[in-house]
Formats: structure tokens, C-alpha cells, sequence
């Protein structure tokens, strides 16, 4: 029904964006891939999917195709609805996805929100074969190359980490998000004041 939303970025959610067009406030769930790479005020593009179940009517959109095309995917296996495809694109790049898929990485995809070991088994049977290496931007195709942090990066989540923990925040939800995102030329307060705003 909706193949693309475009307009201004008025309100940014946890879990979902606002885009004003011709005077309508489209709520937009996406993931953190999206909602980290977007700002409120600017004019965007989002790709929608418009979906209806039997207790809910919503759309779901993403800053690119790719991300739209990896959801649309991960919803077509059997008992992956859109809140967790979400959750599984808000815990690592599409790229880095694509290549958990095709390696069958159980276990790395298991650590996304919502998904245990059989259902990341299951999303890998159903996938690997639908996904192409040639789609993957990665230079390494042979396998995830994991982040490497400097002592610096370390000492500076650390320091963030506390500084949450002490303001009330959760643990796991702290890692969760600082490992989503690029910390290495963030200054400390900047990162903080990006975490409480999205945690």
C-alpha cells in the first residue's frame, strides 16, 4: 500500500520515527540502524511496508532498501513477526547479518533481541539460500570480523557504562546500544546524552 513515506522527521521514539507529510504524522517503527542515522528536522526518504495482522495495523520503514528488503525477508519465516525482525536489524548492520546468514552462525544471531538458538537456527535454514554473497558490501565475505576496540574505546565504554548504570539504567541495555554504535570519535558526554535519549 505504502511503498515510501518521504517528509520531515518531526518526532524520533524509541522504537519508532514521526514523518510529517502533507500535514499527516506517519508513526514509522523501524530499527536502531535507522534511528541512529536520521535527525529530527531533516527532510527523508523512509521505505515502508505496511503491515496488517489481526490485532494490529502498522507500518514499518527503514532510511534504505536494503534494510527494507533484510526485513522483509526475516518476516517471511515462519514466527518472526516485525517486532523482532526490528529487534534482529537493531542489533547489527545488514551486512553483518547477511554474512551471520550465509556462515550459519547460530549463535551470534541468537544474541539479538527475541531470537534463542532454534529460532536463529530456523531464520538460517530458511535464508541462506535466499541470500546472495554479491549483495554483501562487506570486503571480508569468508566471515564476521569482530569489532576490535583500542584501550582507549574500552576504558571510554566503560566509563559511560558506569555513568548509566549509576543513573538507573540497565546493564544489558546499556551494552546493547553502545555496541550499536561508533563510539570512537564520540566524546563522553556526548555518548551519555545519546544513551539516555535513546534507552
Amino acid at each position: 500500500m505504502y511503498e515510501y513515506i518521504s517528509g520531515e522527521l518531526k518526532f524520533i521514539y524509541n522504537d519508532y520515527i514521526v514523518i510529517d507529510n502533507g500535514g499527516i504524522g506517519y508513526k514509522i517503527f523501524t530499527s536502531n540502524n535507522t534511528l541512529f542515522n536520521v535527525t529530527v528536522g531533516e527532510y527523508y526518504t523512509i521505505y515502508t511496508d505496511y503491515i496488517v495482522k489481526e490485532d494490529y495495523v502498522a507500518l514499518f520503514g527503514f532510511k534504505t532498501m536494503d534494510e527494507l528488503s533484510m526485513f522483509k525477508l526475516l518476516i517471511s519465516v515462519n514466527s518472526i513477526g516485525p517486532k523482532v525482525a526490528c529487534g534482529i536489524l537493531s542489533s547489527m548492520s545488514v551486512d553483518s547479518l547477511k554474512l551471520t546468514i550465509v556462515n550459519g552462525d547460530a549463535v551470534a544471531l541468537a544474541t539479538a533481541k527475541g531470537v534463542g538458538k532454534k529460532t536463529a537456527q530456523k531464520i538460517i535454514l530458511e535464508l541462506k539460500d535466499k541470500i546472495s554473497i554479491d549483495s554483501i558490501s562487506s570486503k571480508d565475505i569468508s566471515g564476521i570480523e569482530p569489532t576490535v576496540e583500542s584501550g582507549k574505546d574500552l576504558e571510554k565504554r566503560e566509563l559511560v557504562s558506569d555513568a548509566l548504570v549509576n543513573l538507573g539504567f540497565m546493564k544489558n541495555d546499556i551494552e546493547r546500544f553502545l555496541s550499536s554504535i561508533n563510539i570512537d570519535e564520540m566524546e563522553i558526554e556526548d555518548i551519555i546524552k545519546l544513551s539516555m535519549k535513546q534507552l
